[in-house]
């Protein structure tokens, strides 16, 4: 139900604006929760909750590691998809519901301040007829196949069309409606646009506002739809076949940020705006005369921040932000309040809840505050009556939405994405053994020495890895070629052994060496300057030579060697050192001093000039990839 954005603090250049958003699904195929906040954007689940259960927290059926970013889930069928980031960029994931076993990952852009307080990705992914979409933090908006996560299209439009007013990170989840994607974009002659669902193709464009972080809300009025859209400076309506705008309503001038959804209920259409702006409250019609929004009431009765208000039976139910926004330590000061929607009069409000996202499930509300608490109240205009509450972490800034479906209760709070059972018992899914299970991706020396190294070195980074790298590079392979010389006349079976011995090295010491320092010392590229040493060596002897042998040793040494650089790429992908594959490129320099040293060892063995050679070749090596991967990460 909610949608979140973070964004600049006055006088905080650290801080940048985040933008959340709500998805949630039910296992039943006629009330699957694939579309953001629902089917009809409501955000509520007709589902019950059970609040029967045995002591303080009810069954957790499985944790798992999933990695950065503020992205709610959607949930179909038994699958849940969600986006992550890592080091090696963003990604939307699929997990079995029942178990929490990662299906597939699918990785479509870089990663969106991987160190900072509010790292990407933002939006949550639409499922519509078998087909996911998403949106990344570069304003990518693409289409993947939900069952196998392979990308149909891609397609960046905030970059093609300079869009302004995202500049902290777009978050709008794409808004899937007629076989069409709303996406506000911020450009020129291109502040909201309509993709074809099938090709990414452009249908209309339209305006020249700048963009915000909240998404594009289809509207039906009349009969006929709308797509709404909450920019920077204003509210803005178009109409959802043609592109040409119905109505708009300007709001405050200067910067601003609207994160927080509007809400609708057929006439009346709400919107709520941060620093303390207030609300306002419109009457949609559209009849022969034309569409128009006209305003009944506005106040500052409640103001949405990073949370988004609900409406059930024609009573808004949203926190009201006290603050200017809300705290990025976690303290935000306001109430939880119920109010009429056509009229603005405050039935109760409360503030025993804290800073919470909410949906309603049945007849209760269902909310996870920013401090990890989840509260059960009832859905009721009278009162605020609190039934249930437990703490699911002690993270202070849990502003993800929650997921309720099929009985289960997803939360993503820090980089951990868990899910409770509070449905009824025959529901339950039978996990046996691995109930209540956690899950971890990553090897525990992994998170103990991760940092900005990882995606971003430093020069002093990349100055220690040379030099510890020289030493596994050159000084291994050397003293494996001298003891292997004594037992075999032919050294090439030597360089083979200090070949295997270097890389082994190479992997195994990038873990103890980083253990024992407490970052990351980043021996990788030294182990793939053996391999390609050795193969270029091969192959500049065997040009020389006209054996038939040596012809096929060197065609397979170049397969090796191109099968080396890509299990070099997908390990640092896997494991989320990205930087990792900029030291590829140092090949392109190591090529011609590769086959000159190969040519030299075949001559004169390993005498002085030859040692001469090989730190000179892992110099260029290494710092061709060195100053490749600084640039690109800077």
């Amino acid at each position: 139900m909610l949608v979140t954005s973070l964004r600049f603090r006055a006088g905080r250049l650290a801080a940048c604006p985040v933008f959340l958003i709500l998805s949630f699904g039910s296992f039943a195929a006629a009330d699957d929760w694939s579309h953001i906040r629902g089917p009809d954007y409501s955000a509520h689940s007709a589902e019950d909750l059970v609040l029967d259960w045995d002591g303080e927290v009810p069954p957790l059926v499985w944790s798992v590691h999933i990695g950065q970013g503020f992205s709610s889930s959607t949930i179909v069928g038994n699958r849940l998809y969600t986006q992550s980031q890592k080091p090696a960029g963003q990604f939307v994931v699929c997990i079995d519901l029942r178990t929490g076993r990662e299906l597939w990952r699918t990785r479509y852009g870089w990663s969106w301040q991987p160190d900072g307080q509010w790292s990407g990705p933002f939006a949550t992914p639409t499922l519509v007829s078998g087909e996911l979409f998403f949106a990344g933090c570069y304003g990518e908006v693409g289409c993947m196949d939900a069952d196998s996560g392979s990308i149909k299209w891609q397609v960046n439009p905030v970059t093609d069309f300079k869009g302004k007013g995202v500049g902290f990170g777009y978050a709008a989840s794409p808004a899937v409606e007629d076989g069409r994607v709303y996406v506000p974009i911020g450009g020129k002659n291109a502040s909201v646009m309509a993709l074809d669902a099938g090709t990414g193709e452009i249908v209309w464009k339209t305006g020249s506002d700048r963009a915000s972080y909240s998404p594009c809300l289809p509207v039906l009025v009349g009969g006929r739809k709308q797509i709404v859209t909450f920019m920077q400076n204003s509210l803005v309506a178009h109409d959802a076949r043609t592109g040409k705008e119905l109505w708009r309503d300007e709001w405050e001038a200067g910067y601003d940020e609207h994160a927080a959804w509007p809400v609708y209920r057929e006439p009346y259409l709400f919107c709520a705006s941060p620093f303390r702006e207030g609300a306002r409250v419109y009457r949609l019609s559209w009849d022969d005369r034309g569409a128009r929004a006209e305003r009944v009431w506005g106040s500052d009765v409640i103001s949405n921040d990073v949370t988004s208000s609900l409406q059930v039976d024609g009573f808004l139910y949203g926190f009201d932000v006290r603050d200017a926004q809300a705290d990025d330590y976690g303290d935000t000061s306001g109430t939880l309040k119920c109010i009429e929607l056509a009229t603005g009069h405050v039935q109760w409000e409360s503030a025993d809840s804290g800073h919470v996202s909410i949906l309603a499930v049945g007849a209760h509300l269902l909310m996870l505050n920013e401090g990890g608490t989840i509260i059960v109240a009832d859905l009721s205009p009278d009162r605020y009556t609190e039934r249930r509450r437990f703490q699911v972490s002690k993270e202070k800034l849990c502003w993800t939405p929650p997921v309720f479906a099929q009985g289960c209760l997803v939360v993503k709070t820090g980089e951990r994405l868990s899910c409770y059972y509070l449905g009824p018992e025959e529901g339950m899914p039978d996990l046996g053994a691995s109930a209540g299970r956690v899950l971890e991706e990553e090897p525990a020396w992994y998170r103990t020495v991760y940092g900005s190294s990882f995606y971003a070195p430093e020069w002093s980074d990349i100055w220690s890895w040379y030099w510890i790298g020289l030493l596994v590079a050159v000084g291994f392979p050397l003293l494996v070629v001298r003891v292997m010389s004594r037992f075999f006349r032919w050294s090439w079976i030597g360089v083979g052994v200090a070949m295997c011995v270097g890389v082994v090295g190479a992997l195994i010491l990038t873990e103890l060496l980083s253990v024992r320092f407490e970052r990351l010392i980043f021996l990788w590229p030294a182990g793939l300057y053996i391999v390609a040493q050795l193969v270029l060596g091969v192959c500049a002897v065997g040009a020389t030579r006209s054996e038939w042998g040596w012809d096929w040793g060197c065609r397979g040494g170049l397969l090796f060697l191109a099968g080396a650089c890509l299990a070099y790429y997908q390990l640092c992908l896997h494991t989320g050192i990205a930087m990792g594959g900029g030291f590829l490129t140092g090949l392109v320099a190591l090529a011609p001093i590769g086959v000159w040293l190969g040519r030299r060892y075949q001559r004169l063995g390993l005498e002085r000039g030859t040692l001469m050679l090989l730190i000179l070749g892992y110099t260029l090596f290494f710092g061709c990839g060195a100053a490749f991967t600084v640039w690109k990460t800077a």
